[in-house]
C-alpha cells in the first residue's frame, strides 16, 4: 500500500508442526483500505471450523473459515507462502464475518457446545455474546455499574483506538502496548529517514520532560501525541479535550513493580556496590540526576548523529544532530534493547560496546565485577 504509506499489517498466522522445518504463516486480516488494527485474543470453536478474533483497535471481532484458510496456505507452494503475509486482497477468501462489538474487545471465550462466543470488551465494561451460526450479538452483559467517563477513561480508550490513524491501520498501544514498548525501532520521516529510533516506554514517564530521543518535544500533548496522530498516524488532529485526555492518561503510567529489589524495597549487596559506582567514579549520576534519573538536559555521548541536521526550536533554541535527550532510567531493567536506536541489546552492551571512549559515563576503567555492580543498580532502579 504506497498511497499515504502502509505501516502495520494484523494477521493471524498458522504453524505446521509436522513439517522438518515449522515457520509460522501468515495471513492479513486486513484489507487494502481498511486494517483491523490489534488482533489479541482468539477463541476456536470445538469442531475447528471458526476462529473468532478479537481486534481490540477497531472494536470488532473478526470470523475465520479455517478450512478456507488452510485450503489457500496448503495450496500455496512452500517457497511462496512468505508472500501472503503482504496481500492486502486475500481476506476476503477465508474471513466469514466481521463483527461490531464494545469498546476495546481482548478476551474470547467459545462455549463447550460451540454455539456462543464470548467476547470480554476491555473498555467497554462489558461482554458481548456472539451466536456462531449467525455471527450476530445475542446480547450484552454489563459489567460492573455505569460510571461518568473520566478524562484519565478517555485517554485510555483513545490511546487504544485505531479510529485516530488513516485507514484504522494502528493505534498508539500498538507501538505501546499497555504504555510499554514492543523493543522494536521504527524508520519515521520526522526525523529524516535513514535514522531508526527505538520505541520509548511510556511508564513513570511524569516529570521528565523533554520528550522523545533528542528532547524536542516540551510537553506530551501538545508536542508528542498531537504531532504523532496527524503525522505518523496520518490521522486529523485531535480535539483539544481528547488531547488533553490523552496527555492525561500516558503521563499517569505507573511503573511495573521491580523484580531486582527485596520484598520490602531494598537493594542487594551486589545493587549497594552499583549505587556508590553510579554516583561516584563512572559519574551516571552527574546527567541522571536521582530520583527521576534525569536532567533534562540533552548532551553527545558519541554515538553518531540522531537526525541529518541540527533542529531548531520554536524560540531559537538549536538541537544539534548528535545531541539527545538524558532518558530517565525508572524500569530500565525491562525496556531493552537499549540507546536511541536500540543497537545496545543489553544494559552491558551499552558500555562494553559503545562507550570506547568514555563520552557516556566513565567505564572503561570498571572491572568485570564493577560493571556487574553497576547493572545490578541500574536493573533495581
Amino acid at each position: 500500500q504506497v498511497q499515504q504509506g502502509w505501516v502495520n499489517a494484523n494477521g493471524f498466522s498458522f504453524v505446521f508442526l509436522d513439517e522438518a522445518k515449522p515457520q509460522p504463516v501468515m495471513l492479513l486480516l486486513d484489507e487494502s483500505t481498511r486494517a483491523y488494527a490489534n488482533p489479541y485474543g482468539i477463541a476456536i470453536t470445538p469442531d475447528g471450523r471458526r476462529a473468532f478474533i478479537a481486534c481490540g483497535g477497531v472494536d470488532e471481532v473478526v470470523v475465520v473459515d479455517l478450512p478456507k484458510a488452510l485450503e489457500l496456505v496448503k495450496r500455496t507452494p512452500q517457497e511462496k507462502r512468505n508472500r501472503l503475509r503482504s496481500k492486502l486482497s486475500l481476506s476476503r477468501q477465508f474471513l466469514a464475518a466481521r463483527i461490531p462489538v464494545g469498546t476495546n474487545p481482548y478476551g474470547l471465550a467459545a462455549s463447550p457446545d460451540g454455539k456462543r462466543v464470548y467476547v470480554a470488551n476491555h473498555l467497554g465494561n462489558s461482554v458481548s455474546v456472539l451466536e456462531v451460526a449467525t455471527h450476530q450479538v445475542i446480547a450484552t452483559i454489563s459489567v460492573g455499574s455505569a460510571r461518568a467517563m473520566s478524562k484519565l477513561r478517555r485517554g485510555e480508550i483513545l490511546f487504544n483506538s485505531a479510529a485516530l490513524c488513516f485507514q484504522r491501520q494502528f493505534s498508539c498501544a500498538s507501538c505501546h502496548p499497555e504504555g510499554h514498548t514492543t523493543g522494536l525501532s521504527w524508520d519515521l520521516e520526522d526525523d529524516g529517514l535513514g535514522n531508526p529510533k527505538n520505541i520509548r516506554s511510556f511508564r513513570g514517564v511524569q516529570g521528565t520532560a523533554p520528550f522523545r530521543w533528542q528532547g524536542e518535544a516540551a510537553q506530551i500533548g501538545a508536542n508528542e501525541c498531537g504531532p504523532t496522530v496527524t503525522g505518523a498516524m496520518r490521522g486529523s488532529p485531535l480535539p483539544p479535550s481528547d488531547l488533553e485526555a490523552l496527555a492525561a492518561y500516558v503521563e499517569q503510567m505507573p511503573l511495573m513493580p521491580n523484580p531486582y529489589r527485596g520484598p520490602k524495597g531494598e537493594l542487594s549487596e551486589a545493587a549497594r556496590r552499583g549505587k556508590a559506582i553510579f554516583e561516584g567514579d563512572a559519574g551516571c549520576a552527574e546527567c541522571h540526576t536521582p530520583g527521576r534519573f534525569t536532567s533534562g538536559e540533552r548532551f553527545a555521548v558519541g554515538l553518531g548523529p540522531g537526525r541529518p541536521d541540527d533542529l531548531e526550536l520554536p524560540g531559537g533554541e538549536t538541537i544539534a544532530a548528535d545531541e539527545f535527550d538524558v532518558p530517565q532510567l525508572l524500569g530500565v531493567w525491562d525496556s531493552p534493547p537499549y540507546l536511541h536506536d536500540g543497537r545496545a541489546r543489553t544494559l552491558e552492551e551499552i558500555f562494553t560496546r559503545f562507550n570506547p571512549d568514555d563520552e557516556h559515563g566513565n567505564t572503561s576503567d570498571l572491572t568485570e565485577s564493577q560493571l556487574r555492580d553497576l547493572i545490578e543498580y541500574l536493573k533495581s532502579l
